[in-house]
């Protein structure tokens, strides 16, 4: 309960109120009564409960409740706490809502932590790209660790779903084809306004067409929040703050459009979603049963990456290897390709030892960004392995000028951001193809004088599937079927 409800009560039971105030203070002096510090309530009250009980589920489910007007992005973390033991930190990020950064009069992320910490909330795996907050189990125990490799690959596939959502509404031209970002593995979110969000970019729809500053026209931001799970009220809510936070501004209010897609929804969220006038998307609906399951099995392997590979459930190969089989008229499917491609290259630089592997790392360049399919380091670092991925036809050579922008662009783009920040000292940059390497591609590569550490490399479909490991032999029917599955 709160300090004020405790108070109220004793009074209820005759005491007087600054004797029921010493009452309080008597007990808590005497080390029996917990009393929140950092979080504090309004009018100054705190959370106070017996010493033994803080941290338990049931304590936790109380706060929840006691929170959830007052404080309702810790009341939302805590619900799923409750029912998943661990949130990444990213996702933590986005049911908080809190600013990234300090604010005048509202807790930052890292403030709203520390008082987490206070209920029992604890912090695992810093400084990792799965970061996440525990409630139920002890920071690195092998608990701990499994739910982490769980919710990361979880992670990469609802960015890796934000992608091929966004590369979506820009064949409608919902979504302008500049300005857009998605989210990168690590740290799992782009900020927008200093506030969480898995992907934003801007619409020049017509009636979104707003008047800028200067009086020009200026497109309307929008902002995606994309699951791979069931979307629940506190998606929608933690949604509906963040947009209502990234807009406030002390004398005008910037109107966001809001995008929210998920595989499902329950009634209420789907309702509140639509009631506060949100873009909502059933994915099942969107692409179809069956290029979800595609999606699962994605996950799965990406679970190969973030962990141990040989722990892979091969099932999870030979399942996308039917479905891509079977899906030959979905609007997914050349993404899929794709994806599947660059999930089985991750499974192969994590079986030859290289760590931090992650998906789709995306580099500023100029006034836009390149993405990085693959990328694995070594040494703290300071090596570091960059994989552009090409889902073609086993016939179909590599494109001169997809070498010619992966070495001219991506890979400079990412020493000059990424691989300053880690102290890059060599990289090896790399084209994969499941189709030909023809001598135009190789004239093209060699043509190319690229950075004092880069060394460069092309393979095509033949070579790839040599270097598939034995023990992820199940690998080399995924690359073939990627290379049929026109």
């Amino acid at each position: 309960m709160t300090t004020g409800q405790l108070l109220d009560e004793l009074v209820g039971r005759g005491s007087s109120r600054a004797n029921a105030r010493q009452i309080i203070s008597r007990r808590y002096s005497q080390d029996g009564l917990w009393r929140s510090d950092k979080l504090q309530l309004p009018r100054r009250e705190r959370l106070i409960a017996p010493k033994e009980e803080v941290g338990s589920p049931k304590f936790q489910s109380c706060a929840a409740a006691l929170l959830s007007d007052c404080r309702p992005g810790i009341a939302r973390l805590l619900r799923a706490l409750s029912s998943r033991r661990a949130v990444l930190r990213s996702h933590a990020a986005m049911l908080v809502a809190a600013p990234l950064a300090k604010r005048k009069r509202v807790p930052s992320f890292a403030e709203e932590l520390e008082a987490l910490a206070e209920l029992g909330v604890l912090l695992d795996g810093r400084d990792t790209s799965f970061e996440r907050v525990l409630s139920g189990c002890l920071p690195g125990s092998d608990q701990s660790i499994a739910l982490g490799i769980s919710l990361q690959s979880r992670r990469q596939a609802e960015i890796a779903l934000a992608k091929i959502v966004a590369a979506h509404l820009r064949r409608l031209g919902i979504l302008s084809w500049g300005g857009v970002t998605v989210a990168n593995p690590s740290p799992g979110y782009v900020p927008f306004n200093d506030l969480p969000f898995c992907a934003t970019g801007y619409s020049w729809l017509k009636p979104l067409i707003r008047q800028g500053k200067s009086g020009k026209a200026a497109p309307t931001p929008m902002v995606f929040h994309v699951r791979a799970t069931r979307c629940n009220q506190d998606d929608v809510s933690s949604l509906l703050d963040r947009v209502s936070r990234a807009g406030f501004n002390a004398r005008t209010r910037l109107p966001i459009l809001a995008f929210i897609a998920a595989p499902d929804f329950d009634s209420r969220a789907w309702n509140q979603a639509k009631k506060n006038g949100f873009l909502a998307a059933n994915l099942n609906d969107l692409f179809g049963n069956m290029g979800l399951e595609a999606m699962v099995a994605v996950e799965e392997i990406m679970k190969g990456i973030v962990g141990n590979p040989e722990r892979l459930d091969p099932n999870a190969i030979s399942g996308l290897c039917t479905l891509l089989g079977e899906l030959k008229a979905n609007p997914i499917l050349a993404d899929l390709r794709s994806l599947s491609l660059e999930s089985v290259s991750g499974l192969i630089l994590r079986s030859q030892c290289w760590e931090d592997v992650q998906l789709g790392v995306t580099v500023p360049h100029r006034q836009t960004t390149r993405d990085v399919d693959v990328y694995g380091s070594r040494e703290l670092g300071e090596v570091a392995k960059l994989i552009e991925c090409k889902a073609a036809h086993a016939h179909k050579d590599l494109e001169p000028g997809d070498v010619h922008k992966f070495f001219t662009e991506t890979v400079p783009a990412f020493l000059r951001s990424t691989g300053r920040e880690r102290n890059v000292q060599k990289c090896e940059a790399e084209i994969w193809t499941t189709g030909t390497v023809g001598r135009a591609a190789k004239d093209c590569m060699h043509a190319i004088e690229c950075d004092h550490r880069v060394q460069t490399r092309l393979l095509d479909g033949a070579e790839l599937v040599q270097s598939v490991p034995d023990r992820l032999g199940r690998a080399k029917e995924l690359l073939r079927v990627i290379s049929l599955a026109i």
